[in-house]
Formats: C-alpha cells, structure tokens, sequence
C-alpha cells in the first residue's frame, strides 16, 4: 500500500479547497467540514440508514454497500485518492492509491489489520486530480462535495 505524509495531505487539502488546517489532529472531518465551511463551502450530511444496528453488531452492511453510498455520484475515472483512516493517525502517514483499484485496497485492508475496512470510524476521501471530497463520521453521516457542485444522493 502506498502512503504518503499528513504534511502532503493537508498542504494538497489546502491548495484544492483554499483552507487552512493547522495540525495532524485537525484532518478529522469535523475539522475539514468546518474549514470548508470558512469558505463558503457548507456541506450537507446524510445519516446512514441502520447506522446504530451496524454499530452494535446487529445488521450488516457490507463494503458493497459503503462503496455504493460513498462513492455514487462522484467520478472516480482516472483519479488518485487519499484515504484517511484511523489507522493512519499511528504513523501520520494517509494511504494513496488509484481510485479505481479501491475494491482490492478494501481487500488488502482486511488481510492487513484482520478486520473490514468500513467500521464505526471516521474516514477521509480526498481525489487529487480534482476538487472533490467524501467525508464519512463515526456517528454514521457523510458528505460529498465537489468542485462542480456537493453531490447528493438518497441512499
């Protein structure tokens, strides 16, 4: 898996978005919903549907599924993300990977840290070859945005 440094994750979110974030602790996406909204950037977040049976063992949703509802409307073509996880914050090193290899990153994820990637944690999705995002919060929302307009969908 490549990685690369928060230092280069936070100065790219900073050149995309024209925001400020001031430390390592600050790549949460309250912090980036927050600075995006500093800038006349203000998200809408969607709650999950069964996000509190999910969170206690009692429905599944599968990596499919969190797939589908993260990633509908946004176009992944020829794009390389940024993915920030829990993880991440050990070595403060975010993962970098082509967007369309997302599945066999999910697969590795698990042989890796013997769990599913998609768990009751906060996640960051940045696509460097555009001004898009996907913030996803332990609580169960995410948000979409895009430089063409915030994306939506009913999932």
């Amino acid at each position: 898996m490549n990685k690369i440094s928060f230092d280069t994750v936070r100065n790219k979110l900073e050149t995309l978005f024209n925001i400020q974030i001031q430390n390592d602790l600050k790549l949460t996406p309250d912090r980036i919903a927050e600075n995006l909204g500093k800038m006349g950037m203000e998200l809408k977040w969607i709650k999950i549907e069964n996000w509190e049976k999910f969170e206690t063992g009692n429905y599944n949703i599968t990596n499919s599924h969190f797939i589908n509802i993260l990633f509908s409307g946004i176009n992944t073509m020829n794009e390389n993300v940024v993915i920030i996880t829990n993880e991440c914050f050990k070595d403060k090193m975010a993962y970098y990977i082509d967007a369309n290899t997302l599945t066999e990153f999910i697969d590795d994820y698990k042989v890796n840290y013997k769990m599913d990637f998609f768990q009751p944690f906060d996640y960051i999705f940045v696509f460097l070859n555009g001004k898009k995002i996907i913030l996803f919060h332990h609580e169960g929302y995410y948000s979409k945005y895009s430089e063409i307009k915030q994306v939506e969908n009913s999932i």
